[in-house]
């Protein structure tokens, strides 16, 4: 077998010739050595990098909806909560080619940190068939892939009067997936948006009350949520004007207020109505969206 002189000898004559042999093992074995632990952290980086592109990104949970699984061990972090940001991802293919596409939204609190992410599930016939008045289902998870709430929407047809009570818009809320909690229904007005939140039962809870007009050139639209009789505010939900985006594209920036010790379901029924004034309002072009009933 060769020797160490031989190893020696080679590492003199090929990679270092004009150094000693020792010294030209040396300075090869401390190259072998940094880039063994450069391939080993570029790895890693992939690795991360994976992780990230498939849903693991790092993420704070202060907002957890499921009852009762998450109760106990979220109850108090939730009390901190008091403001929500909804932000629809931006989709340049469909502004171009009008093909309208699963909306997905990031959700993230008031410290600018990802709380959940919602992905709408609805098939491409469905989606660009009935646009604004699709059915959908929308999917709330968090950030490690698991499912904690979901939204469903029902087809209402909107041919015959609108104050008929089939072609009133409604949003189902499931928290956690299976067990609704509630609903949002439409109710017939002349010039404004109005919507009541209601329990697992369809007993009304809240109200909500939205601008007389939801094309707001250079302003916010704000969905007011009040109490029952109307006279206290309980929070709101706002569409952010986001300037020329606003125009070009349906990617919504919502912002959701509600009280600190707001009982959870409630939140997530406040939550759940702006995904649905969303559709009905937003989601068309400017033309369009002085009207839910308009496609």
């Amino acid at each position: 077998m060769p020797d160490e002189k031989h190893h020696l000898g080679l590492c003199s004559k090929y990679r270092f010739p004009d150094l000693d042999p020792r010294d030209a093992a040396s300075l090869l074995g401390s190259r072998v050595v940094y880039f063994s632990f450069r391939f080993l952290f570029g790895f890693i980086g992939i690795l991360q990098n994976v992780r990230i592109y498939t849903g693991e990104r790092s993420c704070t949970t202060l907002m957890a909806f499921s009852l009762p699984d998450y109760e106990k061990n979220v109850a108090e972090a939730q009390k901190a909560l008091d403001n929500i940001h909804v932000l629809q991802h931006f989709e340049p293919l469909e502004m171009i080619t009008h093909f309208e596409t699963n909306n997905r939204y990031d959700i993230k609190n008031n410290l600018g940190q990802m709380v959940y992410f919602v992905a709408e599930d609805t098939d491409d016939y469905t989606r660009n068939a009935y646009r604004t008045l699709r059915p959908f289902v929308l999917r709330v998870t968090d950030c490690l892939g698991q499912e904690i709430m979901t939204l469903q929407r029902p087809f209402r047809c909107t041919c015959c009067c609108f104050c008929c009570p089939s072609a009133r818009q409604e949003l189902e809320v499931q928290c956690p997936p299976g067990v609704t909690i509630g609903f949002v229904a439409e109710h017939w007005n002349l010039c404004r948006a109005v919507y009541s939140i209601q329990n697992e039962k369809k007993e009304d809870m809240m109200g909500v009350r939205g601008p007389c007009s939801t094309y707001g050139c250079g302003s916010d639209s704000v969905f007011e949520v009040k109490s029952l009789d109307g006279v206290s505010s309980i929070g709101s939900i706002t569409r952010k004007w986001n300037g020329m985006l606003s125009t070009m594209s349906d990617a919504d920036h919502f912002e959701i207020h509600f009280p600190l010790d707001l009982d959870v379901k409630m939140k997530a029924m406040i939550f759940g109505a702006c995904f649905l004034i969303d559709f009905m309002y937003f989601e068309s072009s400017p033309p369009q969206r002085s009207s839910p009933h308009h496609d």
